[in-house]
């Protein structure tokens, strides 16, 4: 098996930047075209809050310009306010590590060298011809792999006589 890193393309971020970069994007847009509209807003949490208040003040903020968004906002306005109520029914919310590629996540190619994206799980023949292929968020674990891409492999129809693998697996 051979393993590649694949980078994200998009920047890593924690959940709380996520919302916080989300909702100033909605205030912004409200202050440019329903001005009115801004004397809704809640207090914003301090910058060094935590998730759960910047959920919260995300919560309080939708609850509060959601009908008047609804009923006199523009279309980009709209579609800010519901980008946030998306973000804040996930389930995941706290694991997410990117609002653009959710899959995304950081692995580790070794104790001190990290990255941001994926990994490529590959099983070829001595010829290189690829028989099976996985791709994986960058934090998942190696080892469960091989045995996946050897499956795939056999049900590809090539005959394998020997496994060659580095101690990592």
């Amino acid at each position: 098996m051979i393993l590649a890193y694949s980078k994200a393309r998009s920047k890593c971020e924690t959940p709380t930047q996520i919302l916080r970069r989300y909702t100033k994007e909605l205030r912004k847009e409200i202050y440019k075209t329903q001005f009115e509209t801004s004397a809704l807003f809640p207090e914003k949490p301090e910058i060094t809050s935590e998730l759960c208040e910047e959920i919260e003040y995300s919560k309080e903020l939708v609850k509060n310009v959601k009908s008047s968004v609804n009923s006199n906002g523009k279309e980009n306005t709209k579609k800010l306010l519901k980008r946030v109520e998306q973000v804040l029914k996930k389930d995941n919310l706290a694991e997410i590590q990117s609002a653009a590629d959710e899959d995304a996540k950081t692995g580790h190619k070794s104790k001190n060298d990290s990255f941001y994206g994926y990994k490529t799980h590959i099983a070829m023949t001595e010829d290189r011809i690829i028989t099976a292929i996985k791709v994986t968020p960058g934090e998942s674990y190696d080892g469960i792999q091989l045995p996946k891409l050897v499956e795939r492999t056999k049900n590809n129809g090539i005959r394998i006589k020997e496994i060659i693998r580095d101690s990592t697996f």
